[in-house]
C-alpha cells in the first residue's frame, strides 16, 4: 500500500497545506485522535473524509477571522506506524505518535473527562497573543467547540462541508455539537 495520500485520492478532494506563519489573534484548532489499529480509521470513505476536513475548516476559519491549526495523533505503540498511518490522510500542521494511550496528547487533551477513544475529533478555539518584551507567545485557555466520537458521524458533518460558523460564541451544550 502506497503511503503517499495522492496515490488514494479522488479528483474532488481538495488537500489542506499547512500555512508555516506565525500569526496572531483567534485560532480555530482541530485534533484528530486515531489509530493504524482502529478499523474505522482505516476505511477508505473516512480517510477521504479526514483528507477533505483540513481544507474546510480553514477556509471557514479565514472567513470567520481566525487562523487554523491542525494537530493529528496518532494513538499507536510504534511512532513509525503511527506516522505511517498519519500520512495516509493527507497534510497537518503538527504530529504526534507513539505510546498508546500513554500519549503525552492523548494524556492532556483526549482524558481530559475520563473518556478515550478512537477516532475523536475535537475542536478548540484559543487566543495566541505575544509579549514582545521578552518575545514569548500567550496561549489563551482553550475552549472546546465541538467534540466528534463516532467515525460515521465525522464522515456524515465532512460530507455537509463541515459547518463551524454556529459554534463560535457558543458553547458545545449550546450549540448541540457535542457528538459521541
Amino acid at each position: 500500500m502506497s503511503s503517499d495520500p495522492e496515490a488514494s485520492a479522488t479528483p474532488n478532494e481538495r488537500r489542506y497545506t499547512p500555512r508555516y506563519e506565525l500569526k496572531f489573534g483567534p485560532q480555530l484548532l482541530a485534533v484528530y485522535f486515531g489509530a493504524r489499529s482502529c478499523g474505522f480509521c482505516t476505511q477508505p470513505s473516512f480517510k477521504s473524509a479526514l483528507r477533505r476536513l483540513g481544507t474546510a475548516l480553514a477556509t471557514q476559519a479565514a472567513a470567520a477571522g481566525r487562523t487554523f491549526h491542525f494537530l493529528a495523533v496518532a494513538v499507536d505503540w510504534d511512532a513509525a506506524e503511527g506516522v505511517e498511518y498519519l500520512r495516509q490522510l493527507g497534510e497537518f500542521d503538527e504530529i504526534c505518535a507513539g505510546g498508546k494511550w500513554l500519549n503525552t496528547a492523548v494524556a492532556q487533551r483526549l482524558f481530559r473527562d475520563g473518556r478515550a477513544g478512537v477516532p475523536t475529533l475535537v475542536l478548540y478555539e484559543r487566543t495566541i497573543t505575544a509579549v514582545r518584551e521578552n518575545d514569548t507567545l500567550i496561549f489563551s485557555p482553550e475552549r472546546e467547540l465541538a467534540r466528534f466520537e463516532d467515525a460515521r458521524r465525522i464522515v456524515e458533518w465532512v460530507e455537509v462541508g463541515a459547518p463551524i460558523a454556529e459554534l463560535f460564541g457558543a458553547s458545545p451544550a449550546e450549540s448541540g455539537a457535542r457528538v459521541t
